[in-house]
């Protein structure tokens, strides 16, 4: 299966499209030494548990560098951005990897893609189609 969607992910001056697809995984997990689904679901939800290494080393590897640019470079740009921007590209690693498994949408792969959350779910979410959540009236 071969995935037809990239993210844009900006770092410096230069913008790369990053092709989100099975490759995107397999970097992630050489990386973090895990499943994709630990580093989504464990790693990168929670601010203290996010290393800069390890997210640089994950961007640094999938980008192409442009012409007078290395990956040394790239890494060393994302290891020390701002809290903002690394907020964005652990996002755009959760895009990545949770679109390619299909945990989610385009939709929710472009917020992450831009570090925006994902909206909450509601327990309406969880349920059936057509079925409602609180209490209903009977009819007779």
């Amino acid at each position: 299966m071969n995935i037809k969607k990239t993210i844009p992910i900006e770092i410096g001056e230069h913008t790369y499209e990053v092709p989100v697809n099975f490759r995107a995984i397999e970097v992630v997990e050489n990386i973090y030494d895990c499943t994709a689904d630990q580093v989504i679901g464990v790693h990168l939800v929670d601010p203290s548990r996010m290393k800069r290494t390890q997210i640089a080393r994950v961007i640094a590897q999938w980008v192409e560098p442009t012409a007078g640019q290395t990956r040394v470079e790239i890494y060393q740009e994302v290891v020390v951005c701002s809290t903002k921007n690394l907020s964005i590209y652990a996002g755009c690693i959760q895009g990545a990897v949770a679109f390619a498994l299909s945990y989610i949408g385009e939709v929710e792969l472009d917020l992450l893609a831009r570090g925006e959350d994902l909206p909450a779910k509601t327990d309406d979410d969880h349920k059936p189609d057509g079925e409602q959540g609180g209490k209903s009236a009977k009819k007779n």
